[in-house]
């Protein structure tokens, strides 16, 4: 059992690693969201693609901890076979690099914005050529030395930077919302109640959608936490806290005040409307830019993690050559393929975000957890387990554990996912202790089917819904482009 004090300080170290996980580059495009939805659509939206993320993120973690595995692709193999493990390492991959090479590619845009409004006599070698030569900067001196550390946690200080930053943007964005007085509230374009339906809700739905995974980041990061159950509850832990509090509360501060001073003209990248003026706005444009710098790392370790499973295996020690050169691979692909499309940022996070996002955080988790509730114990663990990150099975007897457990009366998940709520059955001998105990497995029969099987299922549904919104719009606007694009 981890010690009280080393488990506050590994949650801590958790909740920020995340978190910058979780926001990078999502906060820019989500008061353009707010802004097509309303306030009222878009909080909902927002709460249940929350909830979604959060509830997959947790199967996905009990699924690890029953197979006794701490990659993706592992949980996958071993509950589903090969073709499952196939499936999810080919969509991490296309996800994690198309999200890095976005993310490069904005880059670009951000940082050429942060030097034309500092200087008119900014360098062309780095605000021409579509800031191709910010992007080159950036990578080499801020992204690639972060991305070659051995592990995850280690971004935890350049984490708490990072929601500095954010911080400072959420603050700026309800300043200016309040001392204009909330114009899109007054004029009826952003409206707090109704809806007002458009051609950009597609997209809008889309932004939401896509805002809140940190299923790809799972794995590894409980690789990195010491051994045993309790690393899985500090993970469930980390994964409520940044989904349902911290990233809830970013994205609806700065997508409602961002939303509410622009209306109708807050544009895709909420940089590109105007807060502060002036050099002031260069800086601010440089501050996001260097914090989108520290948010590529944990794309590409998670993006590396994946890669040394498939070239190395699950059980392979640690080489400081292969860690390199796989840094280097990942790093400087991405980049090349950003360097030949410099502002196809929103594009790339269309096609990644409509294709591998809904089956990585949405599909597999709720398939290993069907496959394993109607298949108890239908799953293969490694040979030795005391090699992998988490060395036993998370519930000894399976879903049947759970089972139990939810006859036995109500738990919190975070006891369920330590596996250490034992069974209560009444005791023999008693018929009138035997006919309530039939009671509460009837009742509690149709609630474990409304909450093992139903809602992930629905929550499968709303991700595949999400998806097609966004391959529609990243469809509509390749072939037929606005005249502006």
């Amino acid at each position: 059992m981890v010690k009280e004090e080393s488990r506050l300080r590994l949650l801590t170290s958790a909740i920020f690693t995340l978190t910058l996980s979780i926001l990078g580059s999502s906060v820019l495009p989500v008061p353009f969201a707010f802004s097509r939805m309303g306030v009222l659509l878009g909080v909902l939206t927002m709460a249940a693609v929350a909830y979604s993320n959060s509830l997959t993120s947790v199967l996905l973690l009990r699924a690890a901890g029953l197979t006794g595995h701490d990659s993706y692709e592992g949980v996958a193999q071993a509950v589903g076979g090969r073709v499952w493990k196939v499936v999810t390492q080919v969509s991490l991959i296309l996800l994690l690099f198309g999200t890095v090479i976005g993310d490069f590619a904005l880059l670009a845009d951000v940082g050429q914005r942060a030097l034309r409004r500092l200087t008119p006599s900014a360098p062309e070698l780095l605000v021409g050529y579509d800031g191709r030569g910010i992007m080159v900067l950036l990578t080499l001196c801020v992204v690639l030395p972060l991305c070659l550390l051995r592990k995850m946690r280690s971004l935890e200080t350049a984490a708490q930077a990072g929601v500095l930053i954010v911080m400072a943007l959420a603050g700026i964005i309800v300043t200016e919302a309040a001392q204009y007085g909330f114009p899109a509230i007054r004029n009826g374009e952003l409206p707090l109640w109704g809806i007002q339906p458009n051609a950009d809700l597609p997209e809008a739905f889309a932004v939401l959608g896509f805002a809140f995974y940190v299923q790809p980041m799972l794995m590894p990061l409980l690789h990195e936490l010491p051994p045993g159950p309790s690393s899985v509850n500090i993970t469930c832990q980390a994964v409520r806290i940044v989904v349902g509090i911290i990233a809830s509360a970013v994205y609806g501060v700065i997508g409602i005040f961002g939303a509410a001073r622009y209306g109708a003209k807050t544009e895709g990248n909420v940089l590109v409307n105007e807060w502060l003026g002036g050099p002031a706005e260069g800086f601010l444009d440089l501050a996001i830019a260097a914090y989108l710098s520290i948010s590529v790392p944990p794309m590409q370790m998670s993006c590396r993690y994946t890669l040394d499973v498939l070239l190395a295996g699950e059980d392979a020690p640690f080489s400081s050559y292969r860690h390199t050169m796989e840094t280097l691979f990942i790093v400087f692909s991405s980049l090349a393929v950003a360097l030949a499309f410099p502002t196809g940022a929103e594009k790339i996070f269309a096609v990644t975000g409509a294709t591998a996002v809904c089956i990585v955080c949405y599909v597999i988790p709720v398939a290993l957890h069907l496959k394993i509730y109607y298949s108890p114990g239908g799953y293969t663990q490694p040979q030795r387990l005391e090699a992998h990150g988490l060395h036993q099975a998370l519930l000894q007897n399976g879903i049947e554990g759970i089972r139990e457990e939810k006859l036995a009366g109500p738990s919190s998940s975070e006891e369920r996912c330590r596996g250490e709520v034992g069974p209560t059955l009444p005791e023999a001998g008693s018929s009138s202790v035997a006919g309530e105990e039939g009671v509460r497995r009837g009742m509690g029969g149709w609630r474990e089917v409304g909450q093992e099987v139903v809602l992930p299922v629905l929550v499968a549904v709303l991700g595949v819904g999400f998806s097609v919104a966004a391959l529609w719009v990243s469809l509509s606007t390749a072939l037929w482009p606005k005249p502006n694009d």
